[in-house]
């Protein structure tokens, strides 16, 4: 977990970089993830609607897909965001995400 809601907001847009990709044979990504109330990661709801791929050129910036389900991208205060991996990690490192966050 990366961040807690200090108020009601939504997430417009989210960007990734890596500095060092995935080597794995199957899919390598990262998607972030919403949690409400006592949700466990990996319970929660996708706020992209396409994962970033981790096995794409370095050092680039990805824009991610925001999910056109406005429940995914609505937090209310406390609520949390997450970086949900998906697949094997292997190699990947220097990942950096920005998210763009308006007051709601």
């Amino acid at each position: 977990m990366f961040f807690i809601a200090p108020f009601p907001c939504v997430v417009l847009s989210a960007r990734e970089s890596h500095g060092t990709l995935g080597t794995d044979g199957s899919a390598v990504g990262l998607n972030i993830e919403k949690l409400t109330g006592t949700e466990a990661l990996g319970s929660g709801a996708n706020v992209l609607s396409a994962d970033f791929n981790l096995k794409s050129a370095i050092n680039t910036v990805q824009q991610g897909a925001i999910s056109k389900t406005i429940a995914n991208t609505n937090l209310k205060k406390n609520d949390r965001l997450a970086l949900k991996d998906v697949g094997t990690l292997t190699a990947v490192a220097d990942v950096a995400i920005t998210l763009e966050i308006l007051y709601n």
